[in-house]
């Protein structure tokens, strides 16, 4: 696989995976509006997808080393979109929590396996200019 692609597959999932994330920040309170959520319950929605994602990343990192990264990519990609649809078609908090906790897992496949496939791809001073490429493009906007 070429190097552009790398670099696009990491970067795209990394994008999108973020994304996600932070549309957490503004589905919470539309969720507590509609479902009649109290704090608690709210704050137990971030804990349950936040807890998947951080108990998931180093079971993700020995994964790829069978799978492959680019595929654990994907399959975080799925599962995080499957998440987030099981939450926009949820009809009750339990319903909504099964799918925090589906998202959770899928955002777990992004980091180290994004780090991992440059780190893996590229020799050493192609390495650190990689990783970086993305957030120094981000400051000169």
């Amino acid at each position: 696989m070429s190097d552009r692609r790398i670099l696009i597959a990491a970067c795209g999932t990394h994008f999108i995976q973020d994304g996600l994330v932070a549309l957490q920040y503004v589905l919470l309170p539309i969720l507590a509006q509609v479902f009649g959520l109290n704090y608690a319950q709210v704050g137990f929605l971030r804990a349950v997808s936040k807890s998947a994602m951080a108990l998931l990343e180093i079971p993700a990192g020995v994964l790829s080393e069978r799978f492959g990264e680019i595929r654990l990519l994907v399959f975080g990609l799925l599962c995080a979109s499957l998440g987030y649809l099981g939450v926009a078609l949820a009809s009750d908090f339990y319903l909504i929590v099964f799918g925090f906790l589906v998202a959770g897992s899928g955002a777990a496949f992004q980091h180290s396996l994004a780090s991992a496939l440059i780190a893996n791809h590229f020799d050493d001073v192609e390495r650190r200019r990689s990783l970086g490429r993305f957030s120094q493009r981000r400051r000169e906007r």
